[in-house]
């Protein structure tokens, strides 16, 4: 199951010194159990598993900024079941791939707890048909290994490459394996240690130890600014956003008011960039233009389509629409 697995990577749990407060609070991270009796149904795995995995963000406060905010959790989780159910219903209905309900439960307890500690390798939400040699249009349709598109689609699911082995993508890597440069010129694949999260006080660095709800001033983490504090070490406020004008923090900005980005505006409000002067303005509603298609900062849904405009859902995506 690589393609929920790599989206979790890539949205949640990859990136953690740059995070920023997520508006509707949480605590801090640390330690702890999981979360008790929790919604796994596979009749609603993905409104399950979105909504759990916005939580975490925001307790956690990792990974990239559309995470996070200015997109409320809400709209994020909505984003995510589309682009979920877009990607992969035509499989799920076609029974090429099944819901793994043990595996799903666990993933919902893990990210509902009230730990950070979570390894999304342990995710093995999708168990796929498609054998080896066989043709594929996603990673989670292959019984074992990748979906190995080269030049043309449907792509063929292959054997995972070596510790060590030249690669182009880390879809190709062993689970718990990323794609990187390493010691030689080509990347390879190279297992991956989980990187340390650490409360603020605690000892930070760039790569291993890195901080939650916090920032790291170089060696320790320093909890974030507030309101009328100094900004400049970090950019990043907690209550509020950073002026970066002045370098200090402000709470947030109401409607009509002059800004920046939507990181500036209340909940609620995006920024219109396409003004003379940028101003918040309330969040569109569906049918509004809305830029280019993917998560969206302007939709009160969360979601621009493919078409441009503000919508619930995203149309079935098939592989040989996607860059690869």
């Amino acid at each position: 199951m690589r393609h929920l697995c790599l989206l979790a990577s890539l949205l949640l749990f990859a990136a953690c010194d740059d995070a920023q407060p997520e508006r509707a609070g949480g605590g801090g991270g640390g330690g702890g159990g999981g979360g008790g009796s929790v919604n796994c149904s596979t009749a609603t795995a993905l409104e399950s598993f979105a909504t759990a995995y916005v939580s975490a963000a925001a307790r956690c406060d990792v990974g990239s900024t559309i995470a996070r905010g200015p997109i409320s959790q809400a709209a994020f989780a909505r984003f995510l079941q589309a682009n979920f159910a877009a990607t992969l219903a035509p499989s799920l209905e076609a029974g090429i791939v099944r819901w793994n309900e043990a595996s799903l439960c666990a993933a919902v307890s893990s990210l509902s707890g009230d730990s950070c500690a979570i390894d999304d390798d342990d995710w093995d939400l999708l168990d796929g048909t498609r054998p080896l040699g066989g043709d594929c249009n996603w990673n989670d349709e292959c019984a074992t290994g990748w979906c190995n598109f080269g030049a043309t689609c449907p792509g063929v699911c292959a054997e995972f490459l070596a510790i060590g082995a030249t690669c182009t993508t880390s879809s190709s890597c062993p689970d718990g394996a990323t794609c990187t440069t390493g010691k030689g010129a080509d990347p390879t694949c190279q297992e991956e240690a989980p990187p340390l999260y650490v409360a603020a006080g605690g000892a930070c660095d760039a790569d291993e130890a890195r901080c939650l709800r916090s920032y790291c001033d170089g060696a320790l983490c320093q909890p974030y600014p507030t309101p009328g504090q100094s900004c400049a070490a970090t950019t990043r406020c907690d209550g509020g956003f950073c002026d970066e004008t002045t370098s200090t923090c402000r709470l947030w900005l109401n409607a009509g008011a002059n800004c920046s980005a939507t990181r500036d505006c209340r909940d609620g409000l995006f920024c219109d960039l396409n003004m003379g002067m940028p101003a918040c303005k309330p969040l569109l509603a569906n049918g509004a233009s809305c830029g280019s298609g993917g998560p969206s900062e302007s939709c009160a849904s969360g979601i621009c389509n493919q078409e441009s405009l503000c919508a619930d859902a995203f149309a079935p995506i098939a592989c040989s629409t996607l860059e690869r």
